[in-house]
This record gives C-alpha cells, sequence and structure tokens, in this order.
C-alpha cells in the first residue's frame, strides 16, 4: 500500500499542517482511496516509538518510514510531532552522527533525509523493521 501524506491549509481555522492522508490500494487491479483524517503526526505510533520514549525515536520513524524524499525541519516537526526546537537540536545531533544528510535547499529551508549510506542509519532502519515485523507477528 502506498501512502501520500497531503498538505493542505483549513482556511476556516488557519493551520497549515497535514489535515488528511490519501491511501491508495490495488484491489482487484483497480485503485481505491481512502481518506483519514489526521491531527498532527503522521503515524500514530511508530515502532521505535513503541520500545523507546523521546522525541529521537518519533523522528527516526518519520524519516525510515518515508526515507524516499527530503524535508524541512518544519516538516519533519509536523509530521513527527515533536515541538519545532526540538526537532532542530535533534536534527543537528543526527546530522553529526552521519545518521541523517542535508539534501539540499529549497529557499531558506535546509531538506533533510535518512543517509542510506550509513552504517548507523542502515541498523536503526533494520531495528525499526524488526520490532515492526514482530509485532505485526503478534498481532496474527
Amino acid at each position: 500500500m502506498n501512502t501520500t501524506v497531503i498538505t493542505t491549509s483549513r482556511k476556516d481555522k488557519g493551520l497549515k499542517e497535514p489535515v488528511s492522508v490519501l491511501d491508495f490500494k490495488n484491489s482487484e487491479g483497480r485503485i481505491v482511496v481512502q481518506e483519514k483524517d489526521l491531527e498532527s503526526k503522521v503515524l500514530e505510533k511508530g515502532p521505535l516509538e513503541s520500545i523507546f520514549s523521546g522525541s529521537e525515536s518519533k523522528i527516526l520513524d518519520f524519516l525510515i518510514a518515508f526515507q524516499e524524499y527530503d524535508y524541512s525541519i518544519s516538516d519533519i516537526a509536523k509530521n513527527s510531532g515533536v515541538g519545532f526546537k526540538t526537532t532542530l537540536g535533534v536534527i543537528r545531533k543526527l546530522e553529526l552522527q552521519n545518521i541523517i544528510l542535508k539534501e539540499r535547499t529549497v529557499g531558506r529551508a535546509q531538506m533533510y533525509k535518512l543517509n542510506l549510506e550509513s552504517e548507523q542509519a542502515k541498523s536503526i532502519s533494520s531495528l525499526s523493521l524488526n520490532i515492526a515485523t514482530e509485532s505485526a507477528m503478534e498481532k496474527k
């Protein structure tokens, strides 16, 4: 299943955060679209957050789940449910550890992405996948 985050603003409330997620499912050769409302986080509770408390695990869960794309610090903060200043500190720490990297600049915003070349990032991503797999197996 592919998940796309649609970022829109609600003019009536002045919000500029993700308000819905569209799930695209392939059902008998057709694409079925289901819309879900969001509060502020994209992931309800990620694999790392289910084991480790803290902002780092929320941010890493988000960056691992959406590792194909790069994000600004504001986007990372909003989509992981962590405050901007906290996210800024975590991003700096993860960048120093070479777990994430600055991909490009868009306007004044620096865009960050999980560093798929880093052994640390690969290990964290693997751990996240193992936790998610174990959790899914327990639910069966």
